[in-house]
């Protein structure tokens, strides 16, 4: 007689994703291809240049509109600029609105000083100590009394005005000057500034009516070559780019406050919507600085595209001659604002085609959202998108669209369920041919806010049920019934608290039914499997992409390692890649959540090749995980079992 011993275990999943640094997808936008597809999108991108890996060359550090700093490593060659994604959140720092990078200590380490996030009018000092940056504090007065002030509108900066070996601190002020701080020295950890004027050499920059003032950006630059620093200014009300020159000395300066440049560069002047703020290196590494600027939005507009400008210099250091290049050095997807992805095998070619919805477009009557078609040219292990259309789904009056796919009605022809900002789905009945008709909005869906739809088979009865995440965190179960979606009920899932829930699935552990990953507002992206009849959450380790994410899941090189995408609300489309995982549960072989005789069998069957196993089973058999299943897994897993 056998004893049966069951011992009840929890799924021990986990999975790791990085940023993918060594991309071979092929992304094409209007017969070009883009070197850089992948960077993520910008819409009011802060910009400095610091060489983070010391290898030469200058690496890029922007900060966009959701206050972290992203790190892109340089890796260019011949002129072709190309930069990798390393991080979107550097050293887990929140920036605010601002940052700057420099060597405040004189330890040869860059140290880091951002806007304050609690009390958005001071500064924090981070210090960095080789392995991280640490938090000093916010960055005080040379009485202790107070800390530097910049209105949080403005982007300050530092710089060396004296030529005394410290760096100085600049701000704009809203009537149109700037403050002046001076480093008076390194103490207790941290630099300290003495507040000295808010109308440093009497600068006022007024704006085209003569009474136009407001936020700027500023850096100071050598433009002429004759040893001193120039100021280039980024204002509100100016479409241009400000210069004031130094006509001092590197110790006195002497700004020319008469013969203030308003157009800038001379040849051919920037002309944006406003507040352009500039930075400059020496991308080309040809011995003279090249001009950046990136388009804050001012005045005349919001320029949430084609708005990180290059201009090479073809001069020199000491005479710069500055030709435009591009409007988007980068060379990314970017698609306005908040984009939604997905995938699906649309022409039935053995590969995976990429949709991407949008929040809005001034193209459309009333700015509405659009989807965007990307056909897969390639092959399914070489994908090559191209761009097809920027508007695949006609006549949807709505914002915020998310496209799912799937056959919907059974009749073999790939439907798709759009969702939008108000809460509502779009049906699009396909007609083959990547013909859709226009069904309107499927009836008695309405609702929060968001609606973020996924077509699969939830309930394993073999048709396609909807799942819809919405703004207010629920996620919502219909089925398909006599031609329409009949709500089933609101999925509970544990262990999470989201907002803006974005929804994609894939079968990642290979067992035959799909597992859901989730993105949120701010609490990341998580995944869950479905245990019991219901959804627990999958331990896993994605890095912070971007506020209110949204996630796409799939193998879309089928190399069998698993691939993800985040739509983000800078319109852009981040790529991830697997980078371990561990799907089994050890000794549980035949995956019926417990540990019995049951499981020993299978590991002598596949000892002696009665069984041929996947590699969830053949995981789940390596009890001793020695990488080798043999009669020692036997052996421990019957201790186990013996042990309880």
């Amino acid at each position: 007689m056998f004893l049966w011993v069951f011992i009840f275990i929890t799924s021990i999943w986990a999975i790791d994703f990085d940023f993918n640094l060594d991309t071979e997808i092929i992304v094409e936008m209007n017969g070009q291809p883009l070197t850089n597809p992948f960077s993520g999108g910008l819409n009011q991108p802060k910009v400095q240049w610091i060489d983070w890996d010391v290898d030469g060359d200058s690496d890029l550090f922007i900060m966009d509109a959701d206050g972290h700093i992203r790190y892109y490593q340089n890796e260019s060659e011949n002129n072709e600029f190309t930069f990798i994604l390393i991080t979107t959140q550097f050293y887990g720092i929140s920036s605010g609105g601002w940052f700057f990078f420099g060597d405040f200590n004189n330890d040869t380490f860059l140290d880091l000083v951002v806007q304050d996030t609690e009390i958005l009018n001071n500064a924090r000092y981070y210090q960095f100590e080789g392995e991280s940056f640490v938090s000093v504090g916010r960055v005080p007065l040379a009485d202790n009394n107070g800390y530097i002030e910049s209105d949080p509108v403005m982007t300050p900066t530092f710089a060396d005005i004296d030529d005394d070996g410290d760096l100085d601190f600049f701000t704009g002020n809203v009537i149109g000057t700037v403050s002046y701080y001076e480093n008076v020295g390194f103490q207790d950890g941290i630099p300290h500034y003495e507040f000295l004027t808010n109308m440093w050499q009497d600068i006022s920059i007024i704006g085209p009516s003569l009474q136009r003032h407001g936020a700027s950006a500023i850096n100071f630059i050598d433009l002429d070559g004759d040893g001193d620093f120039d100021l280039s200014w980024g204002d509100y009300y100016q479409q241009s780019l400000y210069i004031v020159w130094n006509v001092g000395s590197a110790q006195s300066p002497l700004m020319d406050i008469v013969n203030i440049t308003s157009q800038y560069p001379i040849n051919d002047p920037i002309f944006s919507a406003g507040q352009n703020m500039p930075t400059f290196t020496d991308i080309d590494l040809d011995g003279d600085p090249d001009l950046f600027l990136s388009v804050l939005s001012g005045a005349y507009g919001s320029q949430t595209v084609n708005n990180f400008i290059f201009y090479e210099n073809l001069g020199s250091a000491v005479s710069p001659y500055f030709e435009y290049r591009t409007h988007n050095f980068l060379q990314g997807i970017d698609l306005l604002t908040y984009t939604s992805p997905a995938f699906y095998d649309i022409d039935n070619d053995g590969d995976l085609d990429m949709f991407m919805g949008t929040k809005s477009d001034p193209s459309q009557p009333s700015w509405s959202g659009k989807v965007h078609f990307f056909l897969n040219v390639g092959t399914a292990t070489q994908p090559h998108f191209q761009l097809q259309t920027e508007n695949l789904f006609q006549g949807i009056a709505g914002y915020n669209l998310a496209p799912a796919f799937g056959d919907v009605d059974g009749d073999g022809e790939v439907d798709a369920i759009i969702g939008d900002s108000n809460g509502y789905l779009h049906y699009f009945k396909g007609e083959g041919d990547l013909q859709f008709i226009n069904m309107g909005l499927v009836e008695n869906v309405d609702l929060s806010g968001n609606s973020d739809p996924i077509l699969m088979d939830a309930d394993g009865d073999g048709d396609l049920e909807l799942l819809v995440g919405e703004l207010n965190g629920n996620v919502n179960f219909y089925e398909y019934m006599e031609g329409q979606f009949i709500i089933n009920e609101n999925i509970n899932f544990p262990d999470v608290e989201i907002m803006y829930t974005t929804l994609d699935h894939f079968d990642i552990d290979n067992d035959g039914d799909s597992e859901i990953i989730m993105g949120s507002w701010q609490n990341g992206i998580s995944i869950f499997d479905s245990q019991n009849g219901g959804w627990s959450l999958i331990n896993m380790n994605i890095p912070f992409t971007s506020l209110r994410s949204s996630p796409a899941i799939t193998d879309i090189n089928s190399d069998g390692v698993l691939d993800l995408f985040v739509g983000n609300p800078s319109g852009g489309l981040y790529y991830l890649e697997e980078i371990s995982n561990s799907f089994c549960n050890p000794g549980d072989v035949d995956d019926d959540g417990v540990f019995n005789i049951l499981d020993i069998v299978q590991i002598v069957n596949i000892i002696l090749g009665q069984i041929v196993p996947d590699s969830i089973v053949l995981c789940a058999a390596d009890v001793n995980e020695d990488g080798i299943v043999d009669i020692l897994d036997i052996v421990s897993l019957v201790n186990w079992i013996m042990s309880d």
